[in-house]
């Protein structure tokens, strides 16, 4: 066998900030409410358990 290139056979790793202006809507909602409140919501559908 032999190895084949790639081009693109690097990982990037970004954060949403990094990809996103700042005057993006989402980076200003999540100024302004605070989503903490979702975890208590949906933490009933998700096992306790690995």
């Amino acid at each position: 066998m032999t190895k084949q290139e790639y081009k693109n056979d690097c990982i990037i790793l970004s954060t949403v900030e990094e990809l996103l202006t700042k005057d993006y809507f989402v980076i200003k909602l999540d100024n302004f409410i605070d989503f903490r409140f979702i975890e208590n919501l949906v933490k009933n559908l998700y096992s306790t358990e690995g």
